[in-house]
């Protein structure tokens, strides 16, 4: 017996998936491509994409598309804590500059980390944290507007957008991705940083009900700050 062609094209899927082809958060080819490319009906088509993503594997998007689900279990290995709080705790102090914050339409790759529609207008803040006068962390955060519609109003010189958004909307799901990073020119300069200082950029999404409500990259100075965790099973 033939397999079923909505099996087919979930097994095409599936497979793009699990070899790291289409990573989470990618936006994979339209119902109309995969009609196109299988030479199916729509409504196979249909079929296969509403069962992985009753699976988790997928989420739709109402206008935007269907993009590659996070994981439904993980395991978080990262504290989540507020800088400002865990450097009062050893004795520094912390001091935040704001660089940048702005609404600013999503370029291609915030928006699929997003899964909107290019062009969706979102708040952004980059800032520069530092610690006892000397630059540890550049932080660059895109946030989903109309969930915080008074994002643009905050102070973020004098409150952390970890404490501002914990305020505000209820955690219920964070994504951690950590690589090192070179420092370009600019980053160098930004935060004063020797041409042979080692950085580590952690990528964090943030679920809330259901929705990303916050992206960031965050850049740290190896030489100056240390990233801990701990896990207990």
């Amino acid at each position: 017996m033939s397999t079923p062609l909505y099996q087919v094209i979930k097994q095409y899927v599936l497979a793009h998936v699990e070899d790291g082809r289409w990573a989470i958060g990618d936006k994979i080819p339209s119902e109309h491509a995969l009609v196109k490319r299988f030479n199916v009906s729509r409504m196979t088509a249909n079929r296969a994409l509403k069962e992985l993503t009753s699976e988790g594997v997928l989420v739709r998007v109402s206008g935007a598309g269907t993009f590659v689900a996070p994981p439904r279990t993980r395991k978080e290995f990262l504290d989540l804590r507020d800088i400002s709080v865990e450097l009062a705790e050893q004795g520094h102090k912390h001091d935040m500059h704001i660089l940048s914050h702005e609404i600013c339409p999503a370029d291609g790759h915030i928006a699929s980390r997003f899964m909107v529609a290019e062009g969706t207008e979102l708040a952004f803040v980059c800032i520069r944290h530092e610690k006892d006068g000397l630059p540890i962390l550049l932080e660059r955060r895109w946030v989903n507007a109309s969930r915080v519609p008074d994002f643009m109003e905050a102070n973020f010189s004098v409150e952390s957008t970890y404490k501002y958004l914990m305020k505000r909307l209820p955690l219920e799901k964070v994504e951690h991705k950590v690589r090192a990073v070179l420092a370009d020119k600019s980053l160098r300069q930004l935060m004063r940083l020797k041409h042979d200082d080692a950085c580590l950029m952690l990528r964090r999404r943030t679920w809330s009900k259901g929705e990303i409500v916050s992206c960031a990259d965050l850049i740290y100075v190896g030489t100056r700050y240390e990233l801990t965790g701990v896990f207990i099973p």
